[in-house]
This record gives structure tokens, sequence and C-alpha cells, in this order.
């Protein structure tokens, strides 16, 4: 038999079996590496899984060595809890300890100073008191004190902001601009120091022995230790020959004198004048002085018996207890009209002028002082008097633009006012007072 020609494996191809027999025969002969290359993968596969569960295992030991330690943190945060907690309470504990013992070193202290007090007065030492009402020109005298050598000038000493002054108000160097703006809005001098200076203050804040409680009307005979107390610390701290500015103080004149002695000087203004100026301030958005009347009302029996209305309006009554402060009165007062308020503030100023007359030693008119050189060298020269050098040449006083009922409408006001105060003071005391109050609207400038 020949070789077979061509294409042998394509001639294979057509014979009928051949085909399955070659691809057999193929499979066959592949099948050693194929199984060589799945046993290879197989065991690369085996290894990837023991590596796998190696990393697994590690990975066990892991998580429960990282949940280990989130138990041991947390029992860590636990303990830095309590002992945050701990060391809070024993901190609150000692501010309470630290307090406490400021609160008895500002007692102390304020016992010290109330001692000098009583020892100054006993003395001999002479205070000045200079009683007024709101508006009438007492920062302007007040701050001419503050600048002479030798006294010690304290500004409202009754002021409800004494009560919780902060050190650093008074301590701290004042802000010239709003000095400035303060001077300006109230007509008042411009001054470098705040206007409460010169008050001592407690350890933390409020000006020592400042009665928490306070009456603005006293009988002479009247017992009031807290206010007393207040008082002598004031005298015992004072580095100069104490002057002591009010404005709340026209129903506390005797008292004060019976006191604490010394030398009184009412100040007293033109009382329509001055009530304008309420008004004035009023527009401005300061209601302090129109709710200051009120407070006034709240405070006396004998003005609720004057202005019945008003003290109904403040729900004053004997079984209430005395506000201590104006901002809620403000809005009370300032919806009456116009010629209801300012009978209310003439009872006052009235009342006030009476107080004057009985205790005051010296009657000082800013308006006179503005209109008249004579009675400006007399003022002067009574100043003098007591010791005090004080020049009244820079005084100006301008005319308030707020609008008042017209004249006759005032007059009938007033009229009302002191036929009510018959009652209160003698026929000649209540002529003098009248003719005082028309020698002030008279004196103009």
């Amino acid at each position: 038999m020949g070789r077979p020609t061509g294409d042998w494996r394509a001639q294979l191809r057509r014979l009928p079996a051949i085909g399955p027999l070659l691809w057999y025969l193929r499979a066959a002969a592949l099948a050693p590496y194929r199984l060589a290359s799945l046993q290879r993968h197989l065991e690369v596969v085996t290894e990837q899984q023991g590596a796998l569960r190696s990393a697994l295992e590690e990975l066990g030991g892991e998580e429960l060595e990282a949940r280990r330690a989130l138990e041991l943190l947390r029992a860590e945060v636990s303990e830095l809890r309590s002992r945050a907690d701990s060391l809070s309470a024993r901190l609150e504990l000692q501010a309470q300890w630290s307090n406490l013992w400021l609160g008895q070193q500002d007692q102390l202290l304020a016992e010290l100073l109330a001692e000098a007090g009583r020892s100054k007065l006993l003395a001999g030492e002479r205070p000045i008191f200079l009683h007024s009402i709101f508006r009438s020109g007492s920062t302007y005298l007040q701050f001419k004190f503050r600048g002479l050598t030798g006294f010690w000038s304290y500004h409202e000493p009754l002021h409800e902001q004494l009560q919780s002054i902060a050190v650093s108000q008074t301590r701290s160097v004042a802000d010239a601009l709003e000095l400035a703006r303060m001077a300006e809005s109230l007509h008042h001098p411009l001054t470098d120091k705040n206007y409460f200076h010169e008050y001592p203050l407690g350890s933390q804040g409020g000006v020592l022995a400042f009665p928490a409680a306070q009456r603005l009307e006293l009988p002479e005979d009247a017992e009031d230790p807290g206010l007393l107390r207040y008082l002598q610390v004031l005298v015992g701290a004072a580095c100069g020959r104490p002057v002591f500015k009010f404005t709340r103080s026209g129903l506390l004149q005797g008292w004060m004198r019976r006191r604490l002695g010394g030398v009184h000087v009412y100040l007293a203004r033109n009382p329509r004048e001055q009530f304008a100026s309420f008004l004035q301030q009023e527009l401005r958005g300061d209601g302090h002085f129109l709710g200051m009347v009120a407070l006034m009302v709240a405070h006396s029996p004998r003005l609720q018996a004057l202005h019945p209305a008003l003290a109904g309006a403040v729900g004053c009554g004997p079984d209430q207890p005395l506000p201590l402060s104006w901002q809620p009165l403000a809005e009370v007062i300032r919806l009456l009209p116009v010629p209801v308020a300012y009978q209310a503030f003439h009872a006052l100023w009235a009342l006030s002028l009476l107080e004057a007359l009985r205790h005051s030693d010296f009657l000082l008119s800013l308006d006179r002082l503005a209109a008249s050189s004579g009675y400006r060298l007399e003022a002067e020269e009574y100043f003098r008097g007591i010791g005090v050098p004080i020049d009244f040449s820079d005084i100006r006083l301008g005319r308030q633009t707020t609008q008042l009922p017209p004249e006759r409408e005032l007059e009938r006001l007033e009229d009302q006012t002191w036929q009510k105060l018959e009652l209160e003071a003698a026929g000649p005391e209540l002529q003098r007072a009248r003719e005082l109050e028309r020698a002030l609207l008279a004196a103009l400038p």
C-alpha cells in the first residue's frame, strides 16, 4: 500500500469514524496536563483558603482583643466620669465654702466700716446730705464736690443698681464716649469716672451693706437698722468728708437728720420745668423718672392718700409687698393722662419741699442760681460757711421744650395738691412752701 498523497489529516477526517476517535485521542493526550493544572490551582486555592483561615483566626483574635480593649476603655471612661462628678461636687462644695467665706469677710468688713462710721460721727464728722428729686440739677452739684479736694461724694446711695453692681463697672477706666453720651442725654456735666466710682464693693459685687429691702418714706422716729448701718458704712469708707447726693430721699430727710446729723441741703427746682424734663426723657425712651414717681407713691402712704387714683393703678395696699424696682411701674404712669401724672409728681414735689422746710439747713434752687447773680453769691457764701469752696459761675439751665398742659390747668392741679396738704402742714409752713413755689416759677432764666 502506497503512502497517501495530499493532506492526510483531511483525508482521515473524511473517514466515517475517525473524527471522534481523533477528538478522544487528543483529549486523552491533554488530560494529564489539565489534571496537573487543576491540581496546581487546587493547591493554590487550598493555600489561599489556609491563609484566609489563618487571617480569619487572627482577625478573630484581634476582634476579641478589640472587644476587651473596648470594655477596658468603657470602664476607664466610667471611672473618669465618676472622678469628674466627684471633682465637680468637690469644686461646688469649695465654691460654696469660698462664697461663704467671702460673704463672712464682706460682713466683717462692713461691720468694721460701720463702726468706723459711727466713730467718725461721734468725733464730730458732719456729712453733707444733698436731697432732691430727679432732674433738679443734683448731679451738677455733686460733681462740684467730686472736683474738690477733701470730699468723697456718693452718687445716689439708694439707687437700685447698687445692690448688684459689678466691681469691674466701677473700677475699670470709664468709656469716654459712653460718658459723653450720658452727659448729652441727661444734661449732666462731663466726668472721667464712673458715677459709682467711690462706693465700697463686696468681693462678689454689690455695695457693702446695701439694704436688701429699703423704704423710701420713713417717719422721723421710725427704726430701720439696715438703712442706718448702710449709711454708717459709707461714712466709714469715705476717704474725705462724706457727701451724699440723693434723688430718692425727699421723704427721708427728717429720719436721716435725726439718725446721722450732718448738714442737709435741699435742691428745689421749678416743678413744671422738672416734670417737662421727665416727659422729655420719656420721649427719648427713658421711662426711669416717671417710673420713680410711681415707685415713690407705692412706698408712701401719704402720697397714696394725696393721689388714690395712682395708688390704685400701681397696686398699693397695706397687705401688698413694697416694689423694689421702677420698671414695672413706668408703663402704669406712662399710660395716665399727662395732667394726672403731673399731679402725682407735684404731690411728691410738695411733700418733699415741706420736709425740706422742716429739716434742711439750706434750700438751693438752680433756677435762681442761673437767673440771679446776687442769689449765686448768697449760695456760694453759705457753702463757704460750711467749709465748701464752691463756685457756681458756670451754671447754665435751658428751658424745656416738651409741651405741658395750659398754665391755668397746671395752676388748678397745683392748688388741689396744696388744699389736700392743709391737713399735713401748719398754715404758716404751707404758706411759705407756696411762696417758694411761686418764686421758683418766676425764676426761669
